[in-house]
């Protein structure tokens, strides 16, 4: 699959997600409603520290990004796509029907692709990332 269609599905995957959840039983059940505003913290903490100059939504890095290992980044290489995880995570609890599980398990595999391909793209750009990627996890810290 190419970079900008694995984006494409991202969003159509998660916005099926909201969906097919129940945001009012995430907003009315405190063990919902935490993980979901710790997993959007996450996220927009990952792309505040990314800045300007290294966000992109797409998997490759942008003409100017920096190599960047400073925030959440110390610990995983891919903490934006964990954020949006726990989310996704919150909205199959809500509901738990089989649908809103297997979009949620084809979610996490896109975000796996999405970054494989963003790895892959963000070792030709930055020699340092191969270390990187060896003293790191991917997505949960301490676990994968």
């Amino acid at each position: 699959m190419k970079a900008r269609e694995l984006f494409y599905i991202q969003i159509v995957t998660f916005v099926l997600l909201f969906f097919l959840g129940s945001l009012e039983a995430v907003v009315t059940n405190i063990f919902l409603l935490v993980p979901s505003l710790v997993g959007v913290a996450i996220t927009l903490y990952s792309i505040y520290t990314l800045g300007p100059k290294s966000f992109s939504p797409f998997p490759f890095p942008t003409k100017n990004s920096e190599f960047i290992e400073k925030g959440l980044y110390k610990s995983v290489r891919h903490p934006m796509y964990f954020g949006l995880e726990i989310i996704g995570l919150a909205l199959v609890l809500s509901n738990l029907r089989l649908e809103s599980v297997l979009v949620f398990l084809f979610l996490i595999y896109i975000l796996n692709l999405k970054a494989d391909l963003e790895e892959e793209l963000l070792s030709q750009k930055f020699p340092q990332y191969a270390e990187y990627k060896i003293r790191t996890r991917k997505f949960i810290p301490y676990l994968y």
